[in-house]
């Protein structure tokens, strides 16, 4: 009998020991990072059959409950493409008359997608789900990668890792283009690494890049990305070949986006079709030594005024070198060492969200969770630095170096263009995927310790 009344209060000491080391987490975000660390390096060791099924359905109901937890109206350009895609799914094509539409056609494919959509459905709850389900998609693309590129353990680790990352679960509240192109530029890249390198992989994964620039136009990464990658790797015995590839994927990727651009002029859903009646404001944003590269409504002096916006912009580069290099440091420090969004969040802050009833300030949430959000990736980002040093070192390079390309590729692009918090959405991938070898590496030095402290 008192064995067991002894037993019954140690149970309960372990729960309230359990419920005082969750507060604690809670007010210790350093605490709370290390254990979510601990409960998925732990997670990670079971075996669970259907692994890819349970990961995307638990990132899935993650990204759900987000939505439902931060049901917030959309701000900003999402709220005119979304008005816009309303307009346009009544059949009414004014909205191309609009200055944001005329001056930035390449978001028209974004506002027909979403027009189609709203025909069908005519939901915009619908377009969340819809969302939730291409970002539960790209954390399926992590483990895809990650397991290529080390073993299953690790990919589990990598993919739940980033299922949880507070960043990318925030930005599925925003009706934002990202979400779909982002998925169909990974899955493009699954067919252009395929092993076997079939010519027909190289034409679906440009129909695929073709359709995710359609939406947002980065796919010029992924392009330019190729395009070194082939060349790093090229031999004398299959140049041929791979130059015949190579320019077959560049020939569809255009032709495509050329024909869609041409369709959207030709059936008046807008004159100016897919392109970008201003390629030089990301660069007069970009070059704005007092912003870091932010957008501000002091240089819409210059847009539309192409002469102007060229004498801003070498005025900016032409500065000395020091204040050059005080301008790359911001950016990079902002755009690649801050995980945030902060500048989306601003709608919000005088927000309340309820939460069982209880009702708490938006700005108290965000700061907690931006906190614990940038421990998690800028641990990841240690990483995957980590696995860039010692993948040098690794004959099988295939994976690796077309992601660490990519990442280079972006690294020189932002330090040029305007930055927001929000594009680095689509960077985030290669960034958990080579992080997958840190992981691994971490694990290794973990077991050799373990061997010799059982000594």
């Amino acid at each position: 009998m008192i064995n067991k009344f002894n037993k019954m209060l140690m149970f309960f000491a372990a729960v309230a020991a359990i419920i005082i080391l969750l507060i604690l987490s809670f007010k210790s975000i350093v605490l709370f990072t290390l254990l979510t660390f601990g409960i998925i390096f732990y997670l990670s060791k079971k075996k669970l059959n259907k692994f890819c099924f349970w990961l995307f359905i638990v990132s899935f109901l993650i990204r759900i409950m987000c939505i439902i937890v931060l049901n917030y109206e959309q701000v900003y350009d999402f709220k005119i493409l979304l008005d816009a895609s309303k307009v346009l799914a009544g059949g009414d094509f004014s909205f191309n008359q609009w200055g944001h539409l005329r001056m930035w056609g390449y978001q028209t494919g974004f506002v027909m997608y979403q027009a189609l959509l709203l025909k069908i459905f005519n939901s915009v709850t619908f377009l969340k789900v819809l969302n939730a389900i291409y970002s539960s998609c790209l954390v399926l693309i992590v483990y895809y990668f990650s397991k290529r590129l080390t073993n299953e353990r690790i990919a589990k680790v990598a993919s739940m890792v980033y299922m949880i990352l507070p960043f990318p679960l925030f930005l599925n509240t925003v009706l934002t283009n990202q979400h779909l192109a982002t998925l169909l530029m990974y899955l493009s890249i699954i067919f252009l690494l395929k092993d076997d390198g079939k010519t027909k992989n190289y034409i679906i994964a440009a129909i695929l890049l073709a359709l995710s620039n359609i939406i947002r136009p980065e796919a010029i990464i992924v392009v330019t990305t190729l395009i070194i990658y082939e060349i790093g790797k090229i031999r004398r015995p299959i140049l041929k070949e791979t130059l015949k590839k190579v320019f077959l994927f560049i020939i569809i990727y255009l032709s495509i986006n050329s024909l869609a651009s041409q369709i959207v002029i030709k059936t008046g859903i807008n004159p100016v079709g897919l392109t970008n009646q201003y390629p030089l404001w990301k660069f007069v944003l970009g070059f704005n030594h007092e912003t870091c590269g932010y957008y501000t409504e002091d240089d819409l002096y210059v847009q539309m005024d192409k002469e102007a916006s060229l004498n801003l912009v070498k005025e900016r580069v032409t500065e000395s070198p020091v204040e050059m290099i005080q301008l790359f440091t911001c950016k990079i420090d902002k755009f690649w060492l801050q995980s945030s969004l902060i500048e989306e969040a601003q709608a919000f802050e005088d927000k309340k969200i309820n939460i069982f009833g209880f009702e708490i300030c938006f700005n108290e949430i965000q700061n907690l969770v931006m906190t614990y959000n940038n421990q998690i990736y800028l641990s990841v980002l240690i990483l995957s630095i980590m696995s860039i040093l010692f993948l040098r070192k690794k004959e099988k390079v295939k994976e690796y170096m077309f992601f660490i390309i990519m990442l280079l590729v972006c690294f020189g692009v932002f330090l040029l263009i305007e930055i927001q918090p929000r594009y680095i959405y689509f960077i985030h991938i290669p960034i958990f995927i080579l992080s997958s070898y840190g992981f691994d590496y971490f694990f290794r030095i973990r077991s050799k310790i373990m061997k010799v402290y059982n000594k």
